[in-house]
C-alpha cells in the first residue's frame, strides 16, 4: 500500500509524532521488497479495502 510522496508527507505531519523522526528523510526511503500487488492510497480507504479483498479473493 503506498501513497503520493506529497499524500504521505502531509499524513505523516499531520500526526505530530515526534517518534516519526525525519519526515524527509523517511519518505526518500525506499522499501526493499517485491509485491504481487500495490495499491494506490490516495483516495477513500474503502477504495483500497476493495482493491486488496478483490486481490485476495483471486488467488
Amino acid at each position: 500500500m503506498t501513497a503520493p510522496p506529497e499524500l504521505l508527507s502531509r499524513r505523516l505531519a499531520a500526526r505530530g509524532r515526534p517518534e516519526d523522526g525525519d519526515l524527509a528523510a523517511r519518505l526518500a526511503r525506499e522499501a526493499p521488497m517485491q509485491a504481487d500487488l500495490t495499491i494506490l492510497n490516495d483516495g477513500a480507504p474503502e477504495a483500497a479495502a476493495a482493491t486488496l479483498v478483490a486481490h485476495l479473493r483471486g488467488r
